[in-house]
């Protein structure tokens, strides 16, 4: 289903149903591979591998992150860290 046809479902369902339909299409849209949430179950695996994306829990998203690029990982957490103004935070 194209993400036209499924912006077009959207009215078809309650909030819920619509909000996860429309981050559905957004994936689709933006050709991504992952959809990085909490709710895996509100992405059966079955449902999202027609569409070439899947449904990752953020840690499992961050670990593999860390396991492919850690000084990257590390260097962007400290840089973000930094910037923390309110309250300050150090990084060290």
């Amino acid at each position: 289903m194209p993400p036209i046809a499924i912006l077009d479902a959207c009215v078809l369902h309650s909030a819920s149903v619509r909000d996860l339909l429309l981050r559905l299409a957004a994936a689709i849209r933006a050709r991504a591979d992952i959809i990085v949430t909490f709710n895996l179950s509100d992405f059966p695996r079955g449902e999202l591998s027609r569409f070439g994306v899947e449904a990752r829990h953020p840690d499992v998203f961050v670990k593999g992150l860390l396991d492919a690029h850690p000084d990257a990982v590390c260097t962007t957490v400290r840089e973000q860290a930094a910037s923390l103004r309110n309250p300050p935070v150090a990084t060290s």
